[in-house]
């Protein structure tokens, strides 16, 4: 009995720790962010520590794994495999001017890609 006391009393505090380290540490940022040579508009929600999810005009959501953080700068991608075809998509997020570099690579192989598109997107927290 006194072993699943301590075992509770052990579990919830790890887990408040937990809790409270990553809402005090970590913000997410909303973005609202305009392609401006095509006036249409994106929306970004970066995750610090976890992900960024693209938000398309259409509503389509697209989650990119965290590569590279640091206080100033975000790299995220994701990459999609369809008929022997890769499909490599890199954000680089500036978090102090808020402009996001989003670029596509395509290729047979995840090592020679070729770049086939890239966008600036300028952005405003909301």
């Amino acid at each position: 009995m006194n072993y699943i006391i301590v075992f509770l009393l052990l579990f919830f505090n790890i887990c408040s720790i937990n809790a409270n380290q990553f809402k005090d540490n970590n913000k997410n940022l909303s973005l609202k962010c305009n392609y401006a040579s095509k006036n249409f508009n994106h929306q970004f929600i970066y995750i610090p520590n976890y992900k960024v999810t693209n938000i398309l005009p259409n509503g389509y959501e697209f989650n990119y794994s965290i590569a590279e953080e640091t206080d100033n700068f975000v790299h995220a991608f994701f990459i999609q495999k369809k008929d022997n075809i890769f499909k490599k998509f890199s954000l680089e997020i500036n978090l102090s001017s808020l402009v996001i570099s989003d670029k596509m690579f395509i290729g047979k192989d995840l090592i020679n890609m070729e770049l086939k598109d890239h966008k600036e997107f300028l952005c405003k927290e909301f």
